[in-house]
């Protein structure tokens, strides 16, 4: 993963330096935390890391990119996985507001090839403050805002990983982006 990071720093300088590739800040531990779990196993079976903007805390709920190997699955995406309360109302006042901007990145043909759809939890009806008959009514019930590749556990051991990383990185970039003027 150190290695990842690393070769993937200059790829990330180009399209978007905003972000901090330093893998001593990015990694995940290693331990898992147990306290309130039924498995005590005390190491996981995965590495995995997560770039958030610089100057940002490592624990930064904003908008960022998820590396993760484990034996069995390669995962590479960005997006937003558990943003506070205050950060999804932001988001979702942006998709009210730039609706045609969100809905020109999530429409888009590589982006919707490549990803396919949004991933996240949503809820059952549309949140307090906004009309049922909005135009974004079904973007203002996510609670979460992800994209992402799933590769076989393999894939990490081929030649072309690192570009394929960049590559899923750059087509995530607009939505990335978007999240993160969202919640400043």
């Amino acid at each position: 993963m150190q290695s990842l990071l690393a070769t993937v720093q200059s790829e990330f300088a180009e399209f978007a330096p905003e972000f901090d590739m330093n893998p001593q800040r990015a990694i995940f531990r290693i331990y898992r935390d147990i306290r309130f779990s039924k498995d005590k196993t005390p190491f996981k079976t995965h590495i995995a890391a997560h770039a958030v903007l610089r100057g940002m805390p490592k624990g930064f709920l904003g908008s960022g990119y998820y590396f993760h190997v484990d034996p069995d699955e390669c995962f590479v995406g960005g997006g937003i996985y558990m943003p506070d309360g205050d950060q999804l109302k932001k988001i979702r006042s942006a998709v009210a507001n730039r609706g045609k901007d969100f809905l020109a990145i999530v429409n888009d043909k590589r982006f919707k090839k490549r990803f396919g759809k949004i991933g996240g939890e949503k809820l059952q009806r549309i949140p307090k403050g906004y009309d049922e008959s909005h135009p974004m009514a079904e973007w203002l019930k996510f609670k979460q805002f992800f994209v992402g590749v799933s590769l076989p556990g393999t894939a990490c051991l081929k030649v072309g990983y690192t570009k394929t990383v960049v590559t899923v990185c750059q087509e995530a970039y607009p939505l990335v982006k978007f999240l993160n003027e969202a919640v400043r």
